[in-house]
């Protein structure tokens, strides 16, 4: 995201004309997010809710589960929240996921 609204700015800075729905195109951005970026320039922007490690372990997990029946959404959801419980952490919350 950061690399997309700096090459706007950029391009603008340059003289160049800027289609920003091109460009959310080009790189899988929704336009109101880069336009909203670029009104906004210090909006607060979530952060990672996992670390790296947390993040590949996860994925382990993941991978094990899918090696017998397909994994849902909810099957997902639940491993997840196991891993956390085993890992002591309390992170994890309901807002991270629409309602099913």
């Amino acid at each position: 995201m950061r690399r997309v609204i700096d090459e706007i700015k950029q391009r603008e800075a340059d003289g160049q004309k800027v289609n920003v729905s091109v460009i959310a195109k080009e790189n899988g951005i929704p336009r109101s997010t880069i336009r909203s970026r670029l009104e906004k320039p210090n909006s607060i922007t979530r952060g990672n809710v996992f670390t790296e490690e947390q993040e590949k372990e996860i994925l382990e997990l993941i991978k094990q589960m899918q090696k017998g029946t397909p994994l849902t959404k909810n099957g997902l959801i639940e491993a997840v929240n196991s891993y956390l419980q085993v890992k002591y952490i309390l992170i994890f919350k309901k807002y991270h996921f629409k309602k099913i």
